[in-house]
């Protein structure tokens, strides 16, 4: 199952997406737009989403341009009786 979502917010730069999900990391943008945010939300939920087999990721065209951030989980098929 994927469940991804699209925003319309400050973006990100494409180099910039892989450290999305480092533990206490920050984009620079992220930084001036809320100075308060600790970095650790979405290191949180991939742990989680990784615990149940999943991977979680996210893409951007750039600064302006909007996100999309997404999670994938295996979905276990019922046996048939």
């Amino acid at each position: 199952m994927r469940l991804s979502i699209k925003d319309t917010g400050i973006g990100i730069k494409p180099a910039d997406v892989q450290m999305l999900f480092a533990k206490f990391s920050r984009t620079e943008e992220a930084k001036k737009h809320d100075p308060n945010g600790m970095g650790i939300g979405l290191f949180f939920v991939k742990r989680v989403i990784g615990d149940h087999g999943g991977s979680v990721g996210a893409e951007s065209e750039g600064i302006g341009k909007g996100s999309t951030f997404w999670f994938e989980l295996p979905v276990k098929q019922k046996e048939k009786e």
